[in-house]
C-alpha cells in the first residue's frame, strides 16, 4: 500500500546562471506543469517557490488547504514544515552562543543534571546539534513502550521526563551519527532555560528579525493560528491526519511562502 504525501511545502532553488528580471512565458508554463503534476483535481495541494539570488522569481499554489471549508492553498497558507524547523532551533542556539550565554562544548548535563547520571562521557551541545550524542529518539522510545505517541498530546516536558528514566546511550558520544529528534527537543528546552523565555517566544523574536512574521513554532496544537494546510493521507479516499502533539524544536514549525 502506497502512502501519498499530500500537503507539502516545497522550496525549489534553481541555479540559472545569469540573473534575470523575469521568467519567459514558455518556462512559466513548464514550471506550472511540474508544480501541479502531483496535484489531481479536488486534492490537497502545494505551495511552490523558486528563489534566485535571494529573490522570489516564481510562485505557484495549487489544490486544497482544507476540505472541511473548501479553502484553497494560497501564498499565505501556513504549512507544518516539520523537521525543517531544526535549522531554526540551531540558529537560536547559535544566537545564545554569540551572546556568550552558551558554549558548543558545554555538557548538556550542566543545565539538566538529572540526565544520564551514570555516563561519564561528555554529551555536548555540539553533539546534539550534529546528531552524534547517542541519545535515543523519543518517538522510538515511546513506540518501544507500546505508546501510540501520535495519538497523544505530548510536550517537551514529557520528553524530559522520559529521558530522566534513561540510563544508556546508543553509543559513545561523537563516535557515530544517528538522527534523533530528541537532540533538538533538548536544545529547545535548553533555550528556554538559558534565555528565561518560552522557546516559542524566543524564536519568534528571531523570526521577527528575519522578517518572517508568518513563521512560528507551535507548542499548543489547540492554538495554531491560520490559515493552515491540513494534512491528509489516501488509502482509497482522503482522510485527515490531525496533529495533536505539542512537542517542538525538532519540528512543529509553521511557515508560508511569504
Amino acid at each position: 500500500m502506497r502512502i501519498v504525501l499530500t500537503t507539502s511545502f516545497l522550496l525549489f532553488t534553481l541555479i540559472l546562471g545569469k540573473a534575470q528580471n523575469s521568467i519567459a512565458p514558455d518556462l512559466i508554463m513548464r514550471l506550472d506543469r511540474i508544480a501541479t503534476q502531483d496535484v489531481p483535481e479536488k486534492a490537497p495541494g502545494i505551495a511552490t517557490a523558486i528563489i534566485q539570488n535571494g529573490r522570489v522569481i516564481y510562485k505557484k499554489c495549487a489544490g486544497y488547504a482544507d476540505f472541511a471549508d473548501s479553502s484553497l492553498i494560497t501564498n499565505t497558507t501556513r504549512f507544518n514544515i516539520a523537521s525543517n524547523g531544526k535549522q531554526f532551533t540551531a540558529l537560536a542556539i547559535l544566537s545564545l552562543i554569540e551572546r556568550n550565554k552558551l558554549n558548543l562544548t558545554d555538557d548538556i548535563r550542566k543545565y539538566f543534571p538529572s540526565l544520564y547520571k551514570g555516563i561519564s562521557d561528555k554529551i555536548t551541545i555540539q553533539s546534539l546539534l550534529n546528531h552524534t550524542s547517542g541519545i535515543r529518539d523519543c518517538y522510538d522510545l515511546w513506540s518501544l513502550q507500546g505508546i501510540a505517541w501520535w495519538e497523544k498530546s505530548f510536550s517537551n516536558e514529557d520528553v524530559l521526563k522520559l529521558l530522566e528514566k534513561q540510563t544508556e546511550l546508543n553509543f559513545t558520544p561523537d563516535t557515530q551519527f544517528l538522527y534523533s529528534n530528541t537532540n533538538y527537543i533538548l536544545l529547545a528546552l535548553l533555550i528556554e532555560k538559558v534565555s528565561g523565555k518560552p522557546f516559542v517566544d524566543y524564536t519568534n523574536q528571531l523570526f521577527k528579525q528575519l522578517n518572517m512574521p508568518n513563521t512560528s513554532f507551535e507548542s499548543d496544537y489547540t492554538q495554531i493560528r491560520g490559515p493552515i494546510a491540513r494534512s491528509y493521507f489516501n488509502f482509497g479516499t482522503w482522510s485527515t491526519y490531525d496533529w495533536i502533539w505539542n512537542v517542538c524544536g525538532d519540528g512543529n514549525l509553521f511557515s508560508t511562502l511569504e
